[in-house]
């Protein structure tokens, strides 16, 4: 049956890359709008085996190599999920361990579930520049409150279980109840968190990077858009769409050994 599912979904994949092959060699689609996946991929392969992207634009910008892109939208990524796991996951203790604040500060999270996050950019331009700061501050913001929800979400679903009475009528100390019942139990909810805020982190970046970097995928993607090369626009969105399944597989495996060791 696992096969048969395997099967089926990889053909429905290949199904999905003829009719994108097909439409427009058939004059179906513009090619500003769409090029064939074949011209795509070779586009990519030229992108990735040369180390440079083919276009005009950012050989006179003085910013042809995918290196300087890619370390860019990276850097910020990183910095930007970093600070949403280092600040957020205490911060969801807190809100933990300090009910009353949860109950405080509750009605602003809400709020801030809502707030389009990305509509601070310009704010952001006029008190930082143009360039890193502002594009990391973005992802930090885009991804922190889901870091500290998740967090005091498990907590709280530990305490409705029988494991702490268990603990504390074994005399355990606080770090043995935190190392050995409220870890593993919120675990699973906490890693959630933070496999989201690498999303989110990503999502913000990559926005970003259309509108305040002259570097970074984003503003390859943008500019190859404005400037018709719709084969280097689609080659890039491959490398975020690539990287951003390759991080969630290594974070998922990570989930996975963590889940075997607590076990």
């Amino acid at each position: 049956m696992k096969a048969r599912i395997l099967v089926l979904r990889w053909l429905t994949v290949l199904a999905f890359l003829l009719v994108l092959e097909v439409l427009p060699r058939a004059g179906l689609v513009r090619p500003s709008t769409l090029e064939p996946v074949s011209v795509i991929l070779v586009r990519l392969g030229e992108i990735l085996f040369s180390g440079t992207i083919p276009s005009p634009y950012f050989a006179r910008a003085g910013t042809p190599t995918l290196a300087s892109h890619l370390s860019a939208t990276l850097g910020s990524i990183l910095v930007s999920y970093a600070g949403a796991v280092l600040i957020g996951t205490p911060a969801g203790v807190l809100l933990w361990r300090f009910p009353v604040l949860a109950r405080i500060l509750n009605p602003y999270l809400v709020v801030y579930y809502a707030l389009p996050i990305f509509a601070l950019y310009p704010l952001f331009i006029l008190l930082f520049g143009i360039g890193f700061l502002p594009i990391v501050l973005l992802g930090f913001l885009f991804a922190v409150v889901v870091v500290i929800v998740n967090t005091a979400l498990g907590l709280r679903r530990v305490d409705e279980e029988i494991y702490p009475k268990v603990g504390r009528s074994l005399g355990l100390r606080p770090v043995q109840m935190y190392l050995s019942i409220y870890l593993p139990g919120a675990a699973p909810f906490v890693f959630s968190g933070w496999k989201l805020a690498f999303v989110y982190s990503t999502i913000s970046v990559i926005a970003s990077e259309f509108l305040i970097s002259v570097r970074g995928l984003g503003h390859v993607i943008d500019r190859s858009y404005r400037n018709f090369e719709t084969a280097n626009m689609y080659a890039a969105i491959i490398l975020v769409i690539g990287g951003v399944m390759l991080a969630n597989s290594v974070l998922t495996w990570i989930e996975r050994r963590l889940y075997t060791r607590v076990e």
